[in-house]
C-alpha cells in the first residue's frame, strides 16, 4: 500500500503545491505557516474588495468627468448662456436704443453747432453718458431676472423680465441714478480709458441686480462687501465679473458680455448669500 502524497493547499487561491513549497505557485502567497495534508482543500471565501469610489460618467463636451467633480460657476453660466442665447435680445434692443439716442441728439448738436457753445457741447456729452448709464443699468436688472428663469430650466422671457424689472423701478433707480451719473462725467471730463471706470462701475451694477433678482435688496455697501469677499469664495468667477464688467462697455461685443455676466453674478448670489 503507498503512501499518500503530502500537499499544501494555498489558502488564498486553493492551489496545489509541493510539501516543501514556500510559496504558491499559482499567486504567490507565503505557505510557510501552511501544514501538508492529503485531504481535499478547505473550501474558499470569495475574497473581498475594499469599496471603490464609483467610475467617472461621460460628458459628450467634455470628455470624463470624476466623480464629485462641481463646475466652476462661470463654466456653468457659459453653458446655460450657450443654451440660451435667446438672453442677447433685451441687449440687442437697447443697443439700438441707444444708437437712436445718440444719433438723434447727435444731429440736433450738429444743426446747433454754429449756435451753441462749446460749454453746450460738453453739456450735451454728460446727457448722452448720463442716459446711457441708465439704460445699461436697467439692461442689466432684465437680463438679471431672465438669468432666474435660465437657472431655474425656463426659456428666458422678455416680456416677464421687462415686467419685473418695472415692478422693481423704485429699487433699482438709485443705482441707475449714479451709474448714469459717473457715466455722464466721465463723458462731460473726456477722461481716456473711460471705459475701465465705467465698467469697474459696472460691478456694483450686476452685484445689486442679481441679488434683487433673487428677492434681496442690497445697498451700495452691502454690494461692495459681498464683492471682496467673493475673491475668497469664488476668486476665478470673480475675476471673470470684474473683465465681464469692462466688456460690457464696448459696443456689439456687449451683446454677450452683458447677458453671460448677469448670468454669473445671479449664480453667484444665489450660491453665496
Amino acid at each position: 500500500m503507498g503512501l499518500a502524497l503530502m500537499t499544501k493547499y494555498c489558502p488564498r487561491c486553493g492551489a496545489q503545491n509541493p510539501d516543501n513549497a514556500q510559496f504558491c505557485s499559482s499567486c504567490g502567497y507565503s505557505l510557510q505557516s501552511v501544514y501538508s495534508s492529503s485531504s481535499t482543500p478547505p473550501s474558499q471565501s470569495p475574497p473581498t474588495s475594499s469599496p471603490q469610489s464609483p467610475p467617472p460618467t461621460w460628458n459628450p463636451q467634455g470628455g470624463y468627468t470624476p466623480p464629485g467633480y462641481v463646475k466652476p460657476l462661470y463654466q456653468q453660466a457659459l453653458e446655460l448662456f450657450t443654451r440660451n442665447l435667446g438672453m442677447i435680445i433685451p441687449a440687442l434692443l437697447a443697443l439700438i436704443i441707444t444708437l437712436v439716442l445718440g444719433f438723434a441728439i447727435g444731429l440736433i448738436t450738429v444743426a446747433l453747432l454754429p449756435l451753441i457753445s462749446f460749454t453746450a457741447i460738453r453739456g450735451i456729452a454728460f446727457v448722452i453718458g448720463f442716459i446711457v448709464g441708465i439704460v445699461i443699468t436697467f439692461l442689466i436688472q432684465l437680463e438679471a431676472y431672465e438669468s432666474v428663469d435660465v437657472m431655474n430650466g425656463m426659456v428666458p422671457d422678455v416680456g416677464s423680465a421687462w415686467r419685473r424689472t418695472t415692478a422693481n423701478t423704485g429699487t433699482i433707480l438709485p443705482t441707475a441714478l449714479l451709474v448714469g451719473l459717473i457715466y455722464g462725467l466721465l463723458a462731460l471730463a473726456g477722461v481716456p480709458g473711460a471705459f475701465v471706470i465705467e465698467g469697474l462701475v459696472l460691478i456694483l451694477a450686476y452685484v445689486i441686480t442679481s441679488h434683487l433678482a433673487l428677492g434681496r435688496a442690497m445697498g451700495l455697501g452691502a454690494s461692495l462687501n459681498w464683492y471682496s469677499n467673493s475673491f475668497s469664495r469664488d476668486g476665478n468667477s470673480a475675476v471673470v465679473v470684474l473683465i465681464g464688467s469692462i466688456l460690457s462697455t464696448i459696443p456689439i461685443l456687449n451683446l454677450f458680455t452683458i447677458p453671460y455676466t448677469s448670468l454669473l453674478s445671479t449664480l453667484m448670489a444665489r450660491n453665496y448669500p
